[in-house]
């Protein structure tokens, strides 16, 4: 009888070591909670900073790239002054943005490697590069108020964080062209070789005659396409000359060259001039490498082009007249998969990183 008592007594000596246990380690278990709760908030705190930051550099990046202007020789002073005022329109917790770092120069256009400063040699963009702003922004001692201050961390010996962001903007050679951006004529890439020089035309104010292939000889010579509609059909390039192209078109893709001469195309676009005040029509076209233009078929593009149409007769002769534009910004383009070759024709300012 003795044990039976004392087995019943047993599991409530139990409970009151097990009470007395958990009563000693629920101080420890609270500390730690709350302090991984405060820290919480600061990292949180953190990551709306960094966010804030961010979209500083990126506006500033992309303000700094807008005023590049020309993509041979930017305009790298404007360009630097316009990054820096864009950073002071910008705030991270209420607090305005005071300064920044802002570098202009050479951005590798897939982005491996580093930023070429704008005044090492040579002066203008080497292939695979693109004139660009990069802007880093901190918050740190060296700008913007000091570091950010913690208000749990502390708890850790942690009392101020760095923060920044960095972000690239530049322009860049049209490699992806959006809905209605491309006019439906090809130029032969031989056109290029032989009129331009050192990435601008050689004779920037000599208007030049693009006829059709089968009345021309040698490169100066352009062929109605149908784009990437696959079509021969006279009335889809007449449509096209109107609406520019109906899908996203990149270097790379196929053009569908179309046979014949297709002169009442060439009154459509003269009817288009006839319509502007300006007395020309400025146009962004496919550039292809093809020996024969009168050979119908897809055929690869190389690059896009701009060119200002002057002149259309589609008459005996059957040619477009018009000249070559060194600077056009080429609205609804972006760089794609890198763009294609330089001949006058960039994007708007874009973001690279």
């Amino acid at each position: 009888m003795l044990g039976k008592k004392q087995d019943l007594n047993r599991p409530q000596v139990y409970r009151a070591c097990c009470q007395g246990f958990l009563t000693i380690m629920a101080a420890p278990l609270m500390i730690v909670l709350v302090a991984m709760t405060a820290l919480a908030v600061d990292i949180g705190r953190i990551m709306v900073a960094r966010n804030a930051l961010q979209n500083a550099a990126d506006a500033a990046a992309l303000a700094g790239a807008a005023r590049l202007g020309s993509y041979v020789t930017p305009s790298w002073a404007l360009a630097e002054a316009s990054a820096r005022a864009a950073i002071r329109n910008n705030q991270v917790f209420q607090q305005g943005l005071t300064a920044g770092e802002v570098l202009t120069g050479f951005w590798p256009v897939h982005g491996h490697g580093a930023l070429r400063p704008h005044n090492s040699s040579p002066l203008y963009p080497l292939p695979g590069e693109n004139p660009g702003v990069m802007v880093t922004i901190r918050l740190s001692a060296q700008g913007n108020g000091g570091p950010m201050t913690l208000f749990f961390a502390p708890i850790f010996g942690r009392f101020v964080q760095d923060v920044s962001a960095t972000a690239v903007g530049v322009v860049t050679t049209p490699g992806f062209a959006a809905e209605g951006t491309l006019f439906p004529m090809v130029l032969n890439k031989c056109l290029f070789d032989a009129n331009w020089e050192n990435n601008a035309p050689k004779y920037p104010d000599m208007p030049i005659r693009i006829g059709s292939a089968y009345h021309n000889e040698g490169c100066a010579v352009g062929q109605w396409t149908s784009l990437n509609l696959f079509s021969q059909s006279a009335r889809v390039a007449k449509d096209l000359v109107e609406t520019g192209n109906t899908l996203e078109i990149t270097v790379e893709d196929d053009t569908y060259i179309q046979s014949g001469t297709e002169a009442s195309i060439y009154k459509v676009v003269q009817a288009q001039i006839d319509a502007t005040e300006e007395g020309y029509i400025d146009v962004l076209m496919p550039v292809v490498d093809k020996a024969d233009l009168t050979v119908s078929g897809p055929t690869p593009i190389v690059a896009f082009a701009p060119f200002r149409i002057l002149r259309s007769e589609g008459g005996n002769d059957k040619y477009i007249e018009g000249k070559f534009i060194p600077n056009f910004k080429a609205e609804g383009t972006s760089g794609g998969v890198g763009g294609g070759a330089f001949y006058g024709a960039t994007t708007p300012a874009i973001l690279a990183k």
